[in-house]
C-alpha cells in the first residue's frame, strides 16, 4: 500500500511540473509615449465657432471646426469643451459623485495668465468602460459660456487591459498644458 501512495504521489508530480511548464507568461507592455518637449515650434489655433484662440505645439493638431455644445481635441490628450449647457465638470462639482463624475480629488480657484478659473484635479475609474486615469481641468467661464479644457494621462486611442491601476499625468505634458492655456484668448474675432 505504502508503494503504491508513493507511486502515485510520483505520477502526480511528474504530471504537475509538466503542466506548469507548459503556462505562457503574458507580460503586457506598459503604455510609453514619448516624452514631450516643451520648446518645440508652437502655432496658434482659432476656434473661430467656439470663440477662443489658443498656442500649442505644432505636434498638437487641433481640429478643423469647432461647434459649440461639442468635445474636441487638440493633440491626443487634451480634450475641450465650449458651450452653455451639459457642462459635466459643473454639474458634477455642484451635485457630487454619480452619474459618470469623475473622483474630484482638488479643487481651487485660480489664475492662469491673466484669467479666473476653476482647476480641477483628479482621476477617473474604469466604470462605463473609461480607461482608469488622473486628469486635470480648467473651468473658465465668460458671459454665458463656459470653455473647459482637460489633459487626460493618456491618448484618446489609448488601450489598456490593466483596469485595476490608475495611470498617472506627466509633469512634463502637464506644463505644456498649462502653458497653452497661458495663451488662451477667449471671444476672439479673426479679421
Amino acid at each position: 500500500m505504502k508503494k503504491l501512495i508513493i507511486g502515485i504521489t510520483i505520477i502526480m508530480s511528474v504530471f504537475l511540473a509538466a503542466c506548469n511548464s507548459q503556462k505562457e507568461e503574458i507580460e503586457l507592455a506598459p503604455v510609453i509615449t514619448p516624452e514631450p518637449n516643451i520648446d518645440l515650434a508652437w502655432d496658434t489655433y482659432f476656434a473661430d465657432g467656439c470663440d477662443f484662440q489658443i498656442s500649442h505645439p505644432i505636434s498638437y493638431v487641433p481640429p478643423r471646426q469647432c461647434v459649440k455644445e461639442n468635445s474636441y481635441y487638440i493633440g491626443r490628450q487634451i480634450e475641450y469643451f465650449v458651450g452653455e449647457e451639459n457642462i459635466r465638470w459643473v454639474v458634477c462639482r455642484e451635485r457630487g459623485l454619480g452619474d459618470g463624475c469623475p473622483v474630484m480629488e482638488v479643487v481651487e480657484e485660480v489664475v492662469i495668465g491673466d484669467k479666473d478659473a476653476t482647476r480641477i484635479r483628479g482621476h477617473i475609474g474604469a466604470i462605463g468602460g473609461n480607461i482608469p486615469q488622473e486628469y486635470v481641468t480648467y473651468v473658465f467661464k465668460k458671459a454665458y459660456d463656459y470653455y473647459i479644457f482637460t489633459l487626460w494621462a493618456l491618448p484618446n486611442d489609448a488601450q489598456i487591459n490593466d483596469v485595476a491601476t490608475i495611470s498617472p499625468l506627466r509633469e512634463k505634458e502637464l506644463e505644456i498644458f498649462e502653458r497653452m492655456l497661458e495663451t488662451l484668448e477667449l471671444k476672439v474675432s479673426r479679421g
